[in-house]
């Protein structure tokens, strides 16, 4: 349904043009074993052919080359968004502008559908969102909580991946049993693919960095890698901060034991 159909406009174009094979539906198609098709067909209006007497359609599946110009779009995106994190990287003098800048790119560049970042809570072992950016529509404020410990709240990719200390990845949320709590706010918002990295500061993940895709396995073990060295590289960053911090604090107590 959410397929451009060109319905009248082509009928009109095919019955003016007698003999020309004219590109028709280019689009998705639901196969019998469940799955999604593109497919692309050719219109031919043979009216005045009196053994045919009819408008034929031939269709052919374009599957294969859908997904591979879908990859190279995801892929350009991708490094164009790591380009940007990095020279954000370079200019950023805090953490809060940081990560206001991060999610951004990734909506603005890498095209996600939203992105934010957390922080955990040591008393409450619960995520609290700090920044986002896209199509949140109260997501983060209407769902049930996100908890690092081991049960359900906790037991989806953005728990386990701060429990574990690795990226964890949602293919397909419609059917991951893991986002159960969660499935059926992120799915009306557009959500079908979705990654959590966690963020580290002085050797502890404090942060936690979340993207959800609008497409069913957005994410392959490459574009996992690229994300997991954008996250190592905002932890990093926070690292240089700290230290900029601590040696801020040793100059003023330098100072004041001077004065």
């Amino acid at each position: 349904p959410d397929d451009d159909l060109q319905g009248q406009a082509l009928l009109e174009k095919v019955l003016a043009n007698p003999g020309l094979p004219i590109k028709g539906f280019r689009g998705r198609k639901l196969h019998k074993d469940g799955s999604w098709r593109w497919v692309e067909s050719t219109v031919t209006n043979m009216l005045h052919n009196s053994a045919i007497n009819g408008i034929v359609t031939n269709f052919r599946d374009i599957t294969e080359n859908k997904l591979a110009e879908e990859k190279i779009i995801h892929t350009y995106r991708l490094y164009a968004f790591i380009s940007q994190v990095g020279q954000t990287i370079v200019h950023a003098d805090n953490e809060q502008n940081l990560f206001k800048e991060i999610c951004r790119i990734a909506i603005e560049t890498g095209k996600f559908k939203m992105v934010w970042i957390g922080s955990i809570d040591k008393n409450t072992n619960h995520v609290i969102p700090l920044v986002f950016a896209g199509d949140e529509r109260g997501y983060l404020s209407n769902i049930n909580t996100f908890s690092i410990e081991d049960k359900p709240e906790g037991n989806g990719p953005l728990g386990t991946a701060l429990r574990e200390g690795r990226s964890m990845v949602t293919n397909d949320i419609r059917n991951d049993s893991k986002m159960a709590p969660w499935k059926e706010k992120a799915l009306s918002r557009g959500y079908n693919s979705g990654i959590a990295l966690p963020i580290m500061k002085s050797g502890e993940i404090i942060y936690s960095l979340t993207m959800y895709a609008s497409e069913i396995n957005f994410f392959d073990n490459e574009e996992i890698k690229l994300l997991e060295n954008v996250a190592a590289d905002i932890s990093f960053t926070l690292d240089v901060f700290e230290k900029e911090i601590l040696r801020e604090q040793a100059e003023e107590k330098l100072k004041h034991s001077e004065s």
